[in-house]
């Protein structure tokens, strides 16, 4: 980078040449995706949109014939399938709840020309997917983890609670952030 003003589009000319950059958190429950994004002045900006795992999973079972517990093995998965017709089923499925990302996304950026998104946090259910987030990787052209905000966090229990809880942190992203209100 160069310390002299930015030509991009992004630039607001008042406070600096380059746009601040934040993650978006994408939070994916069963029937319905949070989408949330802070701008540069920290304010939340958020989307939610009626997708969620459960309409994924049944569109693959659809698509494959599977069942839905096969279904969700497929899309929970680490290892990505060898049967190209499973991992078509998966993308398809896959597409309307990526579209809706990609648009809240591309709004928020129209809208908020100061910040950068560069990193998409995935929790949730498919936050334990690593299929799905190397999919939004792939398909929008952005950094995609899956967000675990427990993994670090020190517990006093016994080791295998511990293992679980952290195993599935990011099931518990919502659970801690409305935890933290109370603190």
């Amino acid at each position: 980078g160069s310390s002299g003003p930015s030509s991009d589009e992004g630039d607001s000319g008042k406070d600096g040449p380059s746009p601040e950059t934040r993650p978006a958190l994408v939070s994916i429950g069963e029937f319905y995706t949070s989408i949330a994004i802070a701008n540069h002045a920290r304010r939340p900006f958020v989307r939610d949109v009626n997708s969620g795992d459960q309409d994924i999973l049944h569109e693959i079972a659809r698509r494959t014939e599977l069942t839905s517990e096969a279904a969700r093995t497929a899309l929970f998965s680490e290892i990505p399938t060898d049967d190209p017709s499973l991992r078509e089923a998966i993308e398809k499925a896959c597409v309307p709840l990526l579209q809706d990302i990609a648009t809240t996304l591309r709004y928020f950026s129209a809208e908020n020309r100061v910040t950068r998104i560069n990193k998409i946090l995935v929790c949730g259910s498919l936050g334990l997917s690593g299929s799905f987030i190397r999919l939004l990787e792939t398909e929008l052209a952005i950094e995609a983890a899956s967000w675990n905000p427990v993994a670090a966090m020190p517990c006093e229990m016994e080791a295998a609670r511990e293992a679980r809880l952290k195993e599935n942190g990011p099931l518990m992203a919502v659970a801690a952030g409305l935890a933290m209100r109370t603190i």
